[in-house]
């Protein structure tokens, strides 16, 4: 028996009943009363999603409006993954993967201020380091805690640094390195005795990475292998020979961030040591890892010598391009300003598709399943996840790349993995659920021999396109990551301590946009002036006139000073103090960019 009732027309609920001997019973029949009950309850959901998120809304109709439908709904399911990690298609494990939950979780909490959240993950992840400094896969809680993965991918001791130096950078306390936190011990699943601090921890964590080097180099090696589950190395000599380009990459990243915090906090020899890791990465980075202009995937040293693995080179593997080393180099500052570009190119050129950028230019190459080079990668049969290559965790990212580049395609890019209004823009979308995040687009190939010699219609102009399908749900760091990108690069709202940074980059089609959002406990509206016009060269100073050809931010009419950042490629925003905002309600942003990119 189904039962379906409406409230004139502005919902509609649907209760089915049965039984076991033919009928449904009358008592199972709903009134009214619950289902306007049940509206109550969701309603009150919606409000405790977007008081997280302080009240964000776009004002208006125009291109952006659809993430006043999307954002609560990749909200609530960041903190699905937070709170209870299940996704709709992976619904076991409920785990907390140690490299998920440093990003995700953690960068949702920095986005919107909730920096005491983002402190709790810390904790709880350094408590499960173990005392040789490796880090667990993932790990459980309570009657679980014994049931955890001890080793790790080669990326993920690094993780933990990178979370810490964001989360100090972005205002929290940084008196964390204080904080008392035992190691794990393996014998009796729980915390071992002793009173080590949170510096301690990164001191182990660094005299793991630096035990684990490549013979005869000073680079962490592969190990396990690195974020793309996929590329897990299928030789044991691969684990000790080669160097990934991405976690490199990541790692002199997080060493960036740590030593300025470390310093201040007066911990100057600790400071030192990660410097030393970044100055030796940025001296081998570029002879080590770029070969004829090109970054490649991995390093495999033979003989002492460097050689390209997935690089145009590369005859082994025959892929030439992988996406991931390119966006984390540029999102970490290793590249010059034309190296970045000539990377830009490339990703745009080779690993752009419809509906979003892949992780490599083509598949693994798959032998029934015989692994040569990678595990999974040649072992899968499945064309879906990072089998398929276009994993949306990675788009994101690349999206972030595009806002320190200040590139004003950065909103076109962000919206074109937005399920909402996906109908409307990629005529191959296939039906999907539009109020969730999805975890990867997968083409709808029958198999991995399809997919390889048919890989080309899935570009722009095929005369013949496929499908493609939205991959897993929810279970991914995905949503607060794309939460950030939309918050802090493409608004420009960039939430620490008591201050404020203010560096959209929009393009001119943004003239006008409206959003508000509570700042400092204070509802303000923020309205974007978007104008072409020349704009501040990287090399000018950084004092409070600075970059006001591009920049120019008002509260109340008031213009405020502030200090110009200084980004790797660009002039940065502007620095300003919740003092200086006072109670302004509305705050005036105008905004000049040169052609496609703010600079």
């Amino acid at each position: 028996m189904a039962i379906f009732l409406s409230n004139g027309g502005q919902a509609l609920s649907v209760t089915i009943a049965g039984s076991m001997d033919g009928g449904a019973s009358e008592e199972s029949t709903p009134d009214a009363a619950p289902a306007a009950s049940e509206r109550e309850i969701l309603h009150a959901h919606y409000l405790a999603m977007t008081s997280f998120m302080q009240g964000l809304h776009v004002a208006g109709e125009g291109r952006f409006a659809e993430f006043n439908v999307l954002l609560p709904w990749l909200v609530q399911n960041a903190l699905v993954h937070f709170l209870s990690p299940h996704g709709l298609e992976q619904y076991g494990g409920a785990a907390w993967g140690t490299r998920d939950v440093c990003q995700g979780p953690l960068e949702l909490a920095l986005t919107f201020g909730h920096a005491d959240l983002a402190r709790a993950i810390l904790l709880k992840v350094f408590a499960h380091q173990n005392p040789d400094g490796s880090l667990p896969q993932w790990f459980m809680f309570d009657q679980y805690a014994d049931l955890y993965r001890h080793d790790s991918h080669g990326d993920i001791p690094v993780w933990p640094l990178l979370a810490l130096a964001e989360y100090v950078e972005a205002g929290g306390r940084p008196d964390l390195l204080d904080e008392p936190v035992a190691f794990w011990r393996d014998d009796a699943f729980h915390p071992s005795s002793g009173l080590p601090t949170v510096a301690d921890h990164l001191a182990r964590t660094l005299d793991y990475i630096q035990s684990h080097r490549v013979p005869g180099t000073d680079l962490f090696c592969y190990g396990e292998g690195d974020w793309d589950d996929t590329l897990q190395p299928a030789q044991e000599s691969m684990k000790r020979q080669m160097a990934s380009t991405w976690t490199i990459a990541l790692l002199y990243q997080a060493c960036c961030g740590l030593q300025p915090l470390l310093e201040a906090a007066g911990r100057t020899d600790l400071a030192s040591r990660f410097a030393g890791e970044a100055g030796r990465i940025k001296a081998e980075f570029a002879d080590s890892f770029i070969f004829q202009g090109v970054l490649a995937g991995y390093i495999n040293f033979v003989d002492g010598q460097p050689r390209p693995v997935i690089h145009p080179s590369d005859a082994r593997t025959g892929i030439r391009y992988r996406l991931i080393p390119m966006t984390r180099s540029i999102i970490a500052g290793l590249l010059t300003l034309d190296q970045a570009a000539d990377h830009e190119r490339i990703i745009e050129g080779n690993l752009h598709y419809p509906d979003g950028v892949r992780l490599m230019d083509r598949p693994a190459s798959f032998h029934d399943g015989v692994a040569r080079v990678f595990k999974r990668a040649e072992q899968a049969a499945n064309v879906g996840r990072e089998i398929g290559l276009m994993y949306t965790h990675a788009h994101v990212r690349y999206t972030e790349a595009l806002g320190l580049l200040g590139r004003t395609r950065l909103g076109r890019e962000l919206l074109r993995v937005s399920p909402v209004g996906q109908f409307r823009r990629l005529t191959t979308s296939e039906p999907r659920q539009r109020n969730c995040y999805f975890a990867s687009s997968d083409a709808d190939f029958p198999d991995r021999y399809t997919a390889a010699s048919q890989w080309s219609r899935l570009k722009v102009g095929t005369e013949d396109p496929v499908g493609v399908r939205g991959g897993w749900r929810i279970y991914s760091s995905g949503p607060g990551i794309y939460c950030r990108q939309v918050v802090q690069h493409l608004f420009g709202l960039q939430l620490h301590d008591r201050r404020v940074v203010f560096d959209p980059v929009l393009s001119q089609e943004d003239d006008g946009l409206e959003v508000a959002m509570t700042l400092f406990g204070q509802p303000r509206t923020i309205r974007y002036h978007v104008a072409a016009g020349p704009v501040a060269a990287p090399g000018d100073t950084g004092s409070e006139d600075a970059g006001s050809g591009r920049l120019r931010v008002e509260a109340d009419g008031r213009r405020l000073k502030g200090r110009i950042l200084e980004l790797p490629y660009r002039k940065g925003g502007l620095d300003v103090t919740q003092g200086q905002l006072a109670d302004a309600a509305h705050i005036d942003i105008f905004l000049t960019i040169d052609g496609q990119t703010v600079q």
